[in-house]
């Protein structure tokens, strides 16, 4: 392990253990079990959502549509919706961890298929095999097997690290073969049979899971400390009253909050009012993870003033303001070990001066095969400044001045960045309580700012704070908090009108005076 990458205390060991052997070869002995567990036995196991969603209407359709084309043993023309969801997450974290190529998403699910008949079992009925890979103990906690997204990434690592002797997943043309190198199971034969409904599957929804549209997961931290998370639904509807995040795991004096999307999770970063900082995450089953102490687990020293969180490539990236006004990022990897934070402005510049707020966002390459890491900061001036850390060798662009490219602004008080394809959107709110937009277009020019206020035709006064998430279709969600406590969204679409901005507590419920939100 590279010296300045620091293992999280629960999760690493299993990955670790699970690179000697497969989900069916038990780390306790020499037995392996069999992926052909009967379709009966399948049938009445009890299983978990894959998403906190569930299944949608386009699931059940999806199933319909394909189920006179199926043939395998384990689905054939019985798939439902659920199990359409579960591939569903499969695809969508293959595509979250850049994989432009269908072949890995086809070899996944075609073993989901085998192991679990694409249902993500909370039932051990193979020696002590859970999840959608029926992964023993080795591979992970309870929890994590029976997370789609971490089992997922799992298999995926097992995959691409098969030694070289192995078949390669990328080449091979077995890829039951690849399958059963995986999960080195008792029935190396069970997998080919499965390959045609899974390639199915794949093709049908590879393209579409790419650009469809995600529900919006809203967190608000409150003046007095307390985090609380509601749902906003595709169709824009909202799925009920703000949940108190605290209740469900410990209490934080939170003043800071951001999270962005890994797969089907919700990664969350908070900071405390004495300068610590948390993670949890909001699993695709509905359940929280426990906080974990980032300062910690790191080693840094530092106290945190601001957060900003995004998912680059499927990894929670996270870029942080220190009380010294240096920025700093941290890298959560799929196994779930940190990287050491490391000081962006010896990266990128120092001279930016003290910063104060900051945002993150995974914006495409221009070839869309990987995603980059861009950062904005707004510093003591309330100038914003920008740079970008690229994928392919870590290197950073020097810090730019926004302002001079986009046009001024009077002293702004936050921003919020997000991703749209090849694109990068940005919103900031100034001292005089007004919104604003611009865009950074995949060639480096930014667009001029425009007044947000004005674009939506609703009178809003006040705006304090603010955040934004990206979607897959290129819209562009921004949540607001007014100097008020209250809270507010509206949307930019992809032909550039904006949608009203509307009153978050009155389709919700009021959770408290809120200091700070995110959106992912």
């Amino acid at each position: 392990m590279p010296s300045n990458v620091l293992r999280a205390a629960v999760a690493g060991a299993g990955v670790v253990a699970a690179l000697a052997t497969g989900p069916l070869a038990s780390a306790d002995t020499a037995s392996t079990g069999s992926p052909t567990l009967s379709n009966a036995a399948l049938a009445t196991a009890s299983t978990a959502p894959c998403e906190a969603g569930g299944v949608t209407a386009a699931d059940n359709a999806l199933a319909h549509q394909l189920s006179p084309t199926l043939n395998g043993p384990r689905l054939g023309p019985s798939v439902n919706g659920y199990q359409v969801s579960c591939a569903r997450v499969i695809i969508e974290t293959v595509q979250g961890r850049g994989f432009t190529n269908s072949r890995a998403a086809v070899i996944a699910v075609t073993t989901a298929i085998t192991e679990s008949n694409l249902q993500n079992l909370t039932q051990a009925l193979d020696h002590d095999s859970l999840g959608l890979f029926q992964q023993r103990a080795s591979w992970g906690t309870v929890e994590q097997r029976e997370n789609p997204t971490f089992a997922t990434n799992s298999f995926l690592n097992h995959m691409v690290n098969l030694p070289p002797q192995y078949p390669r997943w990328d080449v091979d043309p077995d890829i039951g073969d690849v399958c059963q190198h995986v999960q080195i199971s008792a029935d190396q034969a069970a997998y080919d049979p499965e390959v045609h409904d899974a390639t199915a599957l794949v093709n049908a929804l590879w393209n579409n899971t790419s650009t469809s549209p995600q529900p919006l997961q809203v967190l608000a931290a409150t003046s007095n400390g307390g985090l609380f998370h509601t749902i906003r639904n595709t169709d824009g509807t909202w799925a009920g009253a703000f949940g108190d995040v605290e209740a469900q795991i410990s209490k934080l004096d939170v003043v800071a909050v951001d999270a962005a999307r890994t797969g089907g999770d919700t990664q969350i970063v908070a900071v405390t009012r004495d300068g610590r900082l948390f993670h949890t995450a909001r699993l695709a089953n509905g359940s929280w993870l426990p906080w974990g102490d980032v300062l910690a687990v790191t080693g840094a020293g530092f106290k945190v003033a601001d957060v900003g969180v995004t998912s680059v490539n499927n990894e929670l990236n996270v870029v942080v303001s220190d009380t010294d006004g240096n920025v700093w990022h941290a890298i959560r990897h799929t196994t779930e070990d940190w990287t050491a934070f490391g000081n962006i402005k010896v990266e990128a510049g120092d001279y930016i001066g003290k910063a104060v707020k900051v945002s993150a966002a995974a914006v495409k390459s221009p070839n869309g095969a990987i995603s980059d890491l861009h950062v904005a900061v707004v510093n003591d001036a309330g100038k914003i400044w920008h740079t970008a850390r690229k994928s392919e060798d870590g290197t950073w662009l020097p810090f730019g001045d926004v302002e001079t490219q986009a046009g001024p602004l009077a002293p702004v008080a936050d921003i919020a960045i997000a991703g749209t394809g090849v694109d990068l959107q940005l919103v900031a709110v100034t001292t005089d309580g007004k919104i604003w937009h611009t865009g950074r277009k995949s060639d480096g020019t930014w667009l001029p700012f425009g007044d947000v206020i004005a674009a939506t035709g609703t009178p809003l006064s006040g705006a304090a704070t603010i955040d934004a998430a990206g979607e897959p279709n290129g819209d562009l969600h921004v949540v607001i908090g007014t100097a008020d406590g209250k809270i507010w969204h509206t949307a930019r679409k992809t032909d550039g009108t904006w949608l009203g901005i509307g009153d978050v507590e009155s389709q919700t419920s009021n959770p408290g005076a809120i200091v700070n939100l995110t959106a992912a």
